[in-house]
């Protein structure tokens, strides 16, 4: 098996390449994203992060027939702008 050269993501780049995307059974979807599969040469896997501002939705309710979707969520830059409008 051929061995690929690794690829080294940084934090600016994957930011730099962040695309507006608009679900379109949803008028609420807009969320920004980046695809860190293809970036780092992925080929089987899609792996993406996105940025869902604050009062919009991600997706609607959908399902796929062969492949599966996984969602993990992080709540720090929400809390972080909540905690500064508070005082």
């Amino acid at each position: 098996m051929e061995r690929k050269p690794a690829r080294l993501l940084r934090a600016a780049n994957i930011v730099e390449k962040r695309r507006w995307f608009s679900q379109r059974l949803n008028p609420s979807s807009r969320f920004r994203v980046s695809s860190l599969g293809e970036a780092g040469g992925l080929e089987r896997v899609g792996v993406s992060i996105a940025w869902l501002p604050p009062g919009k939705e991600s997706f609607a309710f959908h399902a796929h027939r062969y492949e599966e979707e996984g969602c993990t969520f992080s709540k720090a830059a929400a809390s972080r702008s909540w905690a500064t409008r508070k005082r």
